[in-house]
């Protein structure tokens, strides 16, 4: 069944009584104050918080990641409740997740071992099926992007054990169909999602080249195109310098972000997390569409990275002020 406009609203209406259960800027704050990670986790667990679907104020577990885990579950089944079939428009969300296992599988081939700790699971695919694809060297069986760039980077990583460069191919290709199935929608929040998701990693992906010494070529086959940045002009500066670069940037929309991976590159990975949450604050007006339901699930991405990195730097006795300067922008 899919969902009509009648419908959207009735979804729209039920996610935003559904966003007053997000994480306040405020209680993220009494989370960084807490004692240990005991304490976060006895705050977060009355929130309801890590607890499953039950929401009964008991943890599914005290490890990060299971708890991590279930608040994603917990936010996928509310999209698909309220979605039914129309759930395949969020599919966009999930390509990370596709071509982080099929680096995994690519890697697994060619050293001739199974490690299930480095899959993923909740993508669009299921993980042993991309794993399958890349033992049997069945690329047809997976879409035809997916299955173009992963038998190229297998051939790649057999005849060169150049990991380095297999995960780049696989990493421009996922942004590639980021941005490719984004403009196949009428979605201005998944467009946003999508170019600003390649301008971040074309910016790291920059940064990091510059730092390696990488040369133009390389630079020509990591860095994908997008609308917002210039793809020439970007090599041109990484190749003279930070000074360079962070000059070029400082001409488009994405000039303070520049200063920010002055600073390092979490720094940055946090400023373009924010930007985007920002944009997608207008989408809870729109009442029609898939919009404020996408803006939603990076809300409940963005408080999931947040919740993450206080409960690893509680657990690693960071100080607080290291900690604060992490977190992320809240939806609220």
């Amino acid at each position: 069944m899919t969902v009509s406009g009648k419908q959207y609203i009735d979804a729209v209406t039920r996610i935003h009584i559904k966003e007053n259960d997000l994480l306040s800027k405020e209680f993220l704050e009494q989370l960084v104050q807490a004692e240990d990670y005991d304490a976060c986790l006895a705050m977060l667990a009355e929130k309801g918080w890590g607890c499953g679907g039950e929401r009964d104020g008991q943890l599914v577990s005290r490890d990060v990641k299971d708890i991590i885990k279930s608040e994603r579950d917990r936010a996928w089944d509310l999209m698909r409740e309220v979605l039914h079939e129309d759930i395949r428009k969020l599919d966009i969300f999930l390509i990370p997740i596709d071509y982080h296992n099929l680096k995994a599988a690519i890697k697994e081939t060619r050293l001739g071992h199974e490690y299930d700790d480095i899959y993923m699971d909740q993508g669009a695919f299921p993980a042993e099926m991309v794993r399958e694809a890349v033992q049997k060297k069945e690329f047809d069986k997976l879409p035809e992007r997916m299955a173009k760039v992963g038998e190229e980077a297998l051939g790649v990583f057999l005849r060169t054990g150049d990991a380095q460069l297999c995960d780049t191919m696989i990493d421009k290709a996922a942004i590639e169909e980021l941005v490719a199935t984004a403009d196949e929608t009428d979605s201005t929040a998944l467009k946003e999602y999508a170019e600003l998701t390649a301008v971040s990693a074309n910016i790291k992906t920059a940064l990091r080249a510059y730092k390696t010494g990488k040369n133009q070529e390389f630079l020509e086959n990591a860095l994908a195109e997008c609308k917002t940045l210039n793809k020439t002009a970007l090599i041109k500066a990484t190749l003279v310098g930070i000074d360079e670069l962070v000059d070029y940037l400082s001409g488009t929309a994405y000039g303070d972000g520049g200063a920010e991976f002055d600073k390092s590159m979490s720094a940055f990975e946090r400023w373009c997390d924010d930007l985007l949450i920002t944009r997608m604050k207008v989408q809870k007006w729109n009442p029609f569409g898939i919009d404020p339901l996408a803006a939603y699930v990076l809300a409940c991405e963005n408080e999931r990275k947040s919740v993450r990195i206080i409960l690893s730097g509680k657990k690693n006795g960071l100080p607080a002020e290291t900690i604060r300067e992490r977190i992320r922008e809240t939806y609220a």
